[in-house]
């Protein structure tokens, strides 16, 4: 009984196995193709898009920056006429 349920199991395993190696290969085939037909306008496009995302970080830096300087500015004019400020 045991012997069978052994053998029962191995041809399970062996079963699974096949499947999981083909749909395997499957995957990588299909990666492979979807490499090999990723056009140009698609690589710009993507680079373009790292473009973008660096304007974005500049002009966030812009704000960060002037919003800094004008804060010391308007603190600096706070402090110099009197005027008592929170920080």
């Amino acid at each position: 009984m045991i012997n069978l349920c052994l053998v029962v199991i191995a041809t399970q395993f062996s079963e699974t196995k096949k499947r999981e190696i083909e749909r395997m290969a499957a995957e990588r085939a299909r990666r492979r193709r979807q490499s090999r037909s990723s056009s140009t306008a698609t690589s710009v496009q993507n680079s373009t898009a790292g473009c973008y995302d660096e304007l974005l970080e500049f002009v966030s830096y812009l704000g960060r920056f002037f919003c800094a300087t004008n804060c010391d500015i308007a603190a600096k004019r706070l402090y110099y006429t009197g005027i008592k400020y929170a920080e």
